[in-house]
Order: C-alpha cells, then structure tokens, then sequence
C-alpha cells in the first residue's frame, strides 16, 4: 500500500510537471527575429511540421501545406519585403491553404482559421525546441501572396498564408504580459467574474510578469550557489549522461552555466537542448530539480562577464577563442522539493 501511495504521488506530481511545462512554453514563447548561423537540424524541421499537423481543422479537412526552405538562396529570394530574419533563417515554414482540401462555400473560409491554429503549433514547437520563430504575414495583402507564390512556384489552388521564420536564437527578447482582465466578460458581454478577479490578477501576475520572473530567476541562481555544485543531466541519443556543474551566473537577466565546446556535453547538448539539474542542499533534506532548454550565447561581453566573475576559469578558458561556451537556461521550470513540505513550483 506505502508503494502505491507513492506511485499515485509521483504520477500526480508527473502531470503538474507536465502541465506547468505546457503552460511555461506558452507563455514565455515571444517573436525572435534574430538568429545564429547554426542549421536547424532536420528533426527539428519535421517535429515543427508534425506539430503544425497536429492543429485542430473543421471537419477533418486538413486544408493545409507547408513549404519548408533552407536553400539559402531561395530564402533570400523569399525575404523580399520582410527583410534580414527570413533571409537570415535557418528554416521558413511557409503554411498555405490548400483550396482543393478546403470546405466549400460560406464554410471555406475555415482553411484561414486551421492555418492559423497550425502556425501556432508551430512557433509553440520552435519555442519548446529552443528555437526562435516569428510569423510574418502574407495572406490577405495581394502582392504579398503573389510574391511568394511566384517564388515557391505554387499552383493555384495554393495560398500561402504566412511566413514562419525559425532558428538559433541571437537574441532574447522578454516575453510581453499581455493579460488584461478588461478583456474578459463572462455569461455575456461585460459580464463579470464568479470568481474574485483579484485573485486571478494576482496569479496571472506571479505568472507573467516581468518582475515575477526575473524574482523566479534570482531564486533559482541564489540556490545553486547556496548548493556549491548541481548535477546537469542530457540526452546523448536514448542514453541519459550526467556530471557535475559548479558555475552558474546571471548577466544582463538571464541565467547561464558554462561548459567547453570540445566536451562531450556540449555536443549532447548542441544536438538536444533538453536539460535537467539536480541540486542538494548541504543538509541533505532539500533539493530543487530545474528543466528547460539550454541555447548556446556567442555574445563576446557574455563570456567577459562570466570569466570576470570566476576568475579561475581564465586558465582554461577565453571569451574569444573557439572553445568557450555559456549556455543560457530557457523555458525553465524549478521544483522545490524537500522531505517535510509539498513541492514548490516557479517558472522563468
């Protein structure tokens, strides 16, 4: 019975971890136009592409097709007036309605809505992958479905409905607060809550706000010096690898850890950016577990700030050779865990 109880706990802890992650990789996704000159991997191509599939449709139609372009040249030739993040993508997606799939008369108009939903799944993919994405518009504006047409050569019953830039992440915007409860009725227009908006504004505040999450940060690098050292653990394919970490540092609000281009990893981690930490307490009796997704920083004052700060690390490392690597923690979620009290939960 104690085993059970303890399996029904885990499973249930398992769905919140679940859940929070969800909702963290939603609301923390934001438009990047800037990226590195690192490739997309084609897995994560088509992880995009199986996720713009997975969008909700009217009536099964799957009105859709997607016209994923890495050739360089055919993606400058596609930048026309939306200048440098297309041109300098890794990969567009473009989403296109497939007017022959497409429900017909009054109901055909649905194609734009599916789009839509797909072009969420997608940036949503992106975000969780550790990518950068943002939607450019294309569809309903006339020279712009007929320029891209002519450039992805499409037959006519295709109509491209947006760009989806995607790559490397060069740089990390905050991710904007939108809720304003002003916006929501209920029962009927201008209908109030049920339920006390006070309390709601205040959740949606602990978990948007710029303040809060920059508070989420802070606790979490204030936890991991406290600890000394972490375990960070990766993918290396379906073989889990961990070692000891014992840096870790915010510079300009975001958290990085360090490691070394030639380790193993790196390369773990360049090819999966999945992560766990594992961090003790000294007694032995807390711990906190941090997931997320590790991106690769070359910013040059990144690494000066992180060397100035450990000065110990100047004997194997330098901000500008081709070795160093801060490695910026995103999409993150900590689990305050501890033997006496209920798991704790904060998301940056």
């Amino acid at each position: 019975m104690a085993m059970m109880g303890i399996m029904t706990v885990n499973a249930q802890q398992k769905v919140e971890s679940d859940a929070q992650a969800a909702i963290n990789n939603i609301m923390t996704r934001t438009s990047i136009r800037a990226y590195t000159n690192e490739p997309v991997s084609n897995a994560d191509i088509e992880t995009m592409l199986r996720a713009g599939m997975a969008a909700p449709t009217a009536v099964n139609r799957q009105p859709w097709h997607f016209v994923a372009v890495t050739d360089k040249a055919k993606l400058a030739e596609l930048a026309g007036s939306r200048g440098g993040m297309v041109k300098q993508a890794g990969v567009t997606i473009v989403v296109c309605g497939n007017l022959n799939k497409a429900l017909q008369g009054p109901a055909q108009a649905f194609w734009i809505q599916d789009c839509s939903a797909a072009t969420e799944n997608i940036l949503l993919a992106a975000n969780a992958l550790g990518l950068g994405a943002v939607w450019t518009g294309c569809y309903p504006i006339d020279n712009r479905v007929a320029e891209v047409s002519k450039v992805l050569k499409l037959p006519e019953n295709m109509v491209p409905f947006c760009v989806i830039a995607v790559g490397h992440p060069a740089e990390q915007p905050t991710p904007k607060d939108k809720w304003k409860p002003e916006n929501v009725s209920f029962n009927e227009f201008g209908g109030k809550a049920t339920f006390d908006q006070n309390e709601v504004q205040v959740s949606a505040a602990e978990t948007l706000s710029a303040e809060q999450l920059k508070a989420n940060m802070e606790e979490v690098q204030a936890y991991l010096k406290d600890c000394g050292s972490f375990a960070v653990a990766t993918a290396d394919g379906t073989q889990p690898r961990v070692r000891i970490f014992g840096v870790s540092e915010i510079i300009d609000g975001k958290l990085y850890i360090m490691t070394g281009k030639v380790k193993d990893v790196y390369k773990q981690i360049a090819k999966n950016g999945k992560f766990e930490i594992c961090a003790l307490k000294k007694s032995g009796f807390e711990w906190m577990r941090l997931s997320g997704t590790l991106v690769n920083d070359e910013t040059l004052s990144v690494k000066e700030e992180f060397l100035n700060r450990n000065e110990g690390l100047k004997s194997m490392y330098k901000a500008d050779d081709d070795n160093m690597a801060v490695l910026q923690i995103t999409n993150a979620t900590a689990r305050f865990c501890s033997f006496a009290a209920k798991e704790r939960k904060v998301g940056f």
